[in-house]
């Protein structure tokens, strides 16, 4: 990713395409998560039915299908935050907070974040 910044940023003379990637990425990943959950195949409970061998089983265990479909809206309220905050900063080639924003927005701090809050979502209750 990093070269391919490089790269866009190199061929246009722009510092601010160095960070188009981040920004395509993040509106990307937003559009992708928004559409899993209107054809009803949120993409955490897909991506966690094969992870856990269990393919599209999640889907008839309500709880559980409420508990993907809170996680997916959890990222795709990241992505659309992150797109939010850096398509305005692209445009207008505020290269300093553009970096600083894709920095927290668009890589390991907000996912971090987003990992966390899913793991307190789907953690097995206790049996009182």
């Amino acid at each position: 990713m990093v070269g391919v910044s490089a790269l866009l940023a190199g061929s246009s003379g722009q510092a601010a395409d160095f960070y188009l990637t981040v920004v395509v990425t993040q509106t990307g990943g937003g559009v992708l998560f928004l559409l899993s959950m209107l054809v009803r195949r949120p993409v955490v409970g897909v991506v966690l039915g094969i992870v856990r061998g269990e393919r599209l089983a999640w889907r008839l265990d309500r709880p559980r299908r409420r508990r993907y479909y809170l996680c997916t809206a959890v990222f795709l309220a990241k992505f659309a935050i992150a797109a939010a905050v850096l398509l305005p900063l692209y445009l207008t080639e505020a290269v300093v907070p553009l970096g600083i924003a894709a920095t927290h927005l668009g890589g390991a701090p907000a996912a971090g974040v987003c990992v966390y809050l899913c793991w307190r979502i789907l953690r097995e209750r206790p049996v009182a």
